[in-house]
């Protein structure tokens, strides 16, 4: 699974916290999530991400997910992001440069 780069789990039933991604997910392109019922916020989720040597996640979908919390200034740090989706949650905050 080192060599993952796209994920799509859409509405497939996860529940409770997301997942911290180990390294064998550092060059994921493109991670999708949406329509699956996280619980509370995604801190550990954006750090494990944020961990990865070469971050080269372009397209992030975490929309439908019933996230909360304040958007993490470390986002900024995924400078290859084109896409985020994170509508119909309760996050809170600006995006970082």
């Amino acid at each position: 699974m080192k060599s993952l780069k796209n994920l799509y789990l859409s509405e497939i039933g996860l529940k409770g916290q997301i997942p911290k991604v180990s390294g064998n997910f550092c060059k994921l392109k493109a991670l999708s999530l949406p329509m699956n019922k996280f619980d509370g916020g995604i801190e550990e989720f954006w750090r494990s991400l944020s961990n990865c040597p070469s971050n080269t996640l372009e397209s992030l979908d975490l929309s439908y997910c019933q996230l909360e919390g304040q958007l993490p200034v470390f986002l900024g740090m995924f400078k290859s992001l084109q896409n985020l989706y994170l509508g119909e949650n309760s996050l809170w905050g600006s995006i970082p440069d």
